[in-house]
């Protein structure tokens, strides 16, 4: 069986932004770093690392627990962190 979920970046990175992509899954359900592996192998201009700490991750509009996994028609969002004053 294919297993997919949608992933929306709204990061200023390497031209994502804006940009909607759906990721092929090898088993039904991921945790956040089996996300970020896909994307560190699809998008080599991509600071992972950087990115984990600077981003808020939304999985069907809830943040997500770093513990919790995605699974198979998930939407996931990337969101930017903005810190001002």
């Amino acid at each position: 069986m294919n297993y997919e979920m949608s992933v929306k970046y709204f990061i200023p990175i390497a031209g994502l932004m804006g940009q909607t992509e759906r990721i092929r899954l090898t088993k039904r359900t991921i945790n956040l770093d089996e996300l970020f592996d896909h994307l560190k192998r699809n998008h080599e201009d991509l600071n992972v690392v950087e990115m984990k700490e600077s981003i808020i991750v939304l999985v069907n509009g809830k943040t997500l627990n770093p513990k919790q996994s995605m699974s198979h028609g998930d939407q996931v969002v990337l969101l930017t962190v903005l810190v001002g004053g």
